[in-house]
């Protein structure tokens, strides 16, 4: 999970294995959306680039760490790995 505010809202984002969600902390029940991202199969955790408004996930399944803005564009692999993920890295 990350939360971050994004101009006067405030939003988390959150590693759900086969999606990642945006969820907003500005409304009374918390509504979460879904992005857009073709290629997550079993995201196990995420980070977000403040300066280039990247967000990054690790995918366990492919064993890749991921790109991509929030809309869903500009997704691509950012480095493939050898090794199996912590469920509890940081791409950043």
């Amino acid at each position: 999970m990350f939360r971050y505010s994004a101009g006067a809202g405030s939003i988390l984002l959150l590693a759900r294995r086969t999606d990642v969600r945006r969820i907003s902390l500005d409304t009374p029940d918390y509504t979460d959306v879904v992005l857009p991202l073709r290629s997550v199969r079993h995201a196990i955790a995420i980070d977000y680039d403040p300066v280039d408004g990247h967000i990054y996930w690790t995918d366990d399944e492919v064993r890749a760490i991921r790109r991509a803005y929030m809309d869903g564009s500009g997704e691509l692999v950012s480095r493939f790995a050898n090794l199996w993920f912590k469920d509890s890295y940081s791409a950043l």
